[in-house]
Parts: C-alpha cells; structure tokens; sequence
C-alpha cells in the first residue's frame, strides 16, 4: 500500500440523520432514503480514504454534538474527530486547513458525499503536495470542487466566495493563477446533490443502512 506520510486528509461529514442531510435530495426521493444514500457515500469516503494509506486522518463533523457520535462509531480506527468552526463554508474549509498545517506538512480537504472518489485520486494529491505543488483541485462536475489540498494556508482562496454557484472552480483556479500557483487538477468527480445525480451515479443503497 502506498503511504502519504505528512499530509493531514480531512474529510467534512454530517452525522446521517433522515432530514438533517441531502434535503436537496429529500424533497424527490424522501428523508429517510436521502439520508441512506448519504450514509452509504459516507461510509464509502471514509473507507477510500483508509485505503489510501493516508496515516493522519481527520474527520470534521458540523457540531460537538456529531462528533460525540462519530467518536463512538470510529473507535480508535485510527481518525481524530474534530468539529468544524461556526461560518459559512470558506471559513470552515480555510480554518479546518490552517489547523492541519499548523500542526506540520500540507492538508487535503474532501467532501463526504462523493460517488466515485478514488484512494488514487487521493494518494496523487498528496504525493503532488509533497513534491512541491501548491494547490490541488478535484473539480466536481456541478461545477465546483470536491477536493482541495494546499501545500500552505492560503486564506485568500476562500474569502468573500460565492459558494454553491456554477463556477466555484473556476472562481478558485482564477485566484490561483493570481497569486502565481499552478494548480494540480485531478480527474473531475461527481457529488450527490440531485436525484439526477443518483441516476447518472448508479448509487442504490439499501434503505435499512446508516439511519441512526
């Protein structure tokens, strides 16, 4: 298994509760299916990630509260479980990145809700980090991102963003090439936010599954 040493991957998650996630979702396929979906991708990320070999993990519930309950289902399988701050979403990511680089190296960021993320795909954005590269980027294909690695903290990539819009992606390449970066761009990836996407995806999980 291939190892990325020093480099923290984060993963933001909800604990998966029928109405609390994929509310987009819910409204066509109902509450407790939604949240079934979420679960499954969930439990996918998290494992893709392990599969990685990625040995400092971290996953970053919304509240205290989620994180209580992520703590109790992960053990000591080898993830810290940290909460998110308060903010909209470019604070969160800036200062849950900024934490991980404090502590020593680059830091990896990805959603939990991904149909088709690969441990290559994360094992490439660490290696790249590693070897000097200053930003990765996985695009989503709803026009946003789904990954984000930084080699050092770069507020400026997250400040005064619109988020949720079309051209999130290109917003953030935009500022890269600004400031002087080049990206790294991985593979695009697909999210699940739409029954569209549950479609285009081929995700069918069980309806009994992660509804706790």
């Amino acid at each position: 298994m291939q190892r990325s040493h020093g480099v923290t991957l984060i993963v933001f998650a909800r604990r998966p509760r029928p109405g609390q996630v994929k509310r987009r979702l819910a409204h066509a396929l109902g509450a407790p299916y939604a949240c079934a979906l979420y679960a499954r991708l969930l439990a996918r990320t998290l494992a893709v990630v392990a599969a990685s070999g990625v040995r400092r993990r971290v996953l970053m519930p919304a509240t205290a509260a989620d994180c209580r309950y992520f703590r109790r289902r992960l053990g000591v399988s080898g993830w810290q479980v940290r909460a998110q701050i308060t903010g909209d979403l470019g604070q969160r990511m800036a200062a849950a990145l900024a934490w991980a680089m404090a502590a020593g190296g680059p830091a990896v960021l990805v959603g939990s809700d991904l149909l088709d993320i690969r441990a290559t795909d994360l094992t490439t954005a660490c290696a790249a980090l590693r070897g000097g590269t200053e930003v990765v980027l996985g695009p989503a294909a709803d026009g946003g991102y789904w990954l984000i690695g930084l080699r050092r903290s770069r507020a400026d990539l997250f400040a005064g963003m619109r988020w949720s819009v079309p051209d999130v992606l290109a917003q953030t390449y935009a500022r890269c090439t600004g400031a002087g970066l080049r990206p790294l761009v991985l593979p695009c990836r697909r999210d699940l936010d739409h029954a569209r996407d549950l479609l285009r995806g081929r995700a069918r999980p069980s309806a009994r599954s992660g509804q706790t």
